[in-house]
């Protein structure tokens, strides 16, 4: 189950598109398997890097497909990309690199 949310990350969809799959587990049991198996969250942190990356990738072809006019309808969509990679690059996501409780 974990590799399949993982793949499907890595596929594009959301967490919360996945987890409305009746065949899956709810977003609050992925969050719980986040802060229990640390292999998972790797895992996942991985996923979500790599979404990050796509979403690069998407903004550049929107910006360069954009044509005169479409700066403003870019620059909207733009700074929402932005955001999303923002939350999908944290390192939150990595258990190795969050700081040791103390």
């Amino acid at each position: 189950m974990a590799e399949a949310i993982c793949e499907r990350l890595l596929a594009g969809e959301g967490l919360q598109e996945i987890c409305r799959d009746e065949a899956m587990v709810s977003v609050g049991t992925v969050y719980n398997w986040l802060h229990h198996y640390p292999q998972f969250a790797r895992d996942y942190g991985r996923a979500r890097q790599v979404q990050a990356l796509v979403l690069q990738d998407r903004s550049v072809d929107l910006v360069l497909s954009a044509g005169p006019g479409g700066y403003r309808r870019a620059e909207k969509v733009l700074a929402q990309m932005r955001q999303r990679m923002a939350v999908l690059s944290a390192k939150a996501w990595d258990p190795d690199a969050r700081p040791e409780a103390g």
